[in-house]
This record gives C-alpha cells, sequence and structure tokens, in this order.
C-alpha cells in the first residue's frame, strides 16, 4: 500500500494558503500590573529592619548601640526608598 499524502483534515485553498498567517490568532501582550501598595510597604520595611539590625550589631561592635540604630534607620530609610522604586519604578 502507497502512501500518497492523504490525511483525515480537508486540503486549504490556494487563497487560505495564503491568509492562514494572517488569520492565525496572535498572543496577546500581559497585560501590564498594577503596583502592590502592601508589597511595596512591606519591602520598605524589611529593607528598614535589616538596616536597623546592621547599625545596631555594628554600633554594639564599636560600643555605640543607639547611633548604630540610627545610622542603620537612616541607611535602612534611604535603602528602602531604592528597593521599592528599583522593584515597582516601572509601573507609576
Amino acid at each position: 500500500m502507497e502512501d500518497r499524502g492523504v490525511t483525515k483534515s480537508r486540503r486549504f485553498t490556494r487563497v487560505e494558503r495564503r491568509f492562514v498567517g494572517i488569520l492565525a490568532p496572535l498572543m496577546q501582550a500581559a497585560s501590564p500590573s498594577s503596583p502592590n501598595p502592601a508589597g511595596a510597604g512591606g519591602l520598605l520595611l524589611a529593607v528598614l529592619v535589616l538596616g536597623i539590625g546592621v547599625g545596631l550589631l555594628v554600633g554594639w561592635a564599636l560600643g555605640a548601640t543607639a547611633i548604630g540604630a540610627l545610622a542603620g534607620a537612616l541607611l535602612g530609610i534611604a535603602g528602602g526608598i531604592f528597593a521599592v522604586y528599583r522593584r515597582y519604578g516601572t509601573s507609576f
């Protein structure tokens, strides 16, 4: 038995073959996600607490925990703003 290229699907006409690429459904880009205020606040808080913790450790090692915590808080605020901007900067 010889295979003649017979398939169960119908054959396209010449005009249909020409427009198959045009009629194929195109993929749609995902809609841009809206900024998540809770996520941004959580990220800001996490970086702030991390900065205070690092400042406390450095201040404790140098004998001035309060000044270390204050310096860590200042750096944590700046670092938190930078982290939120990096994460959610394209949403605005």
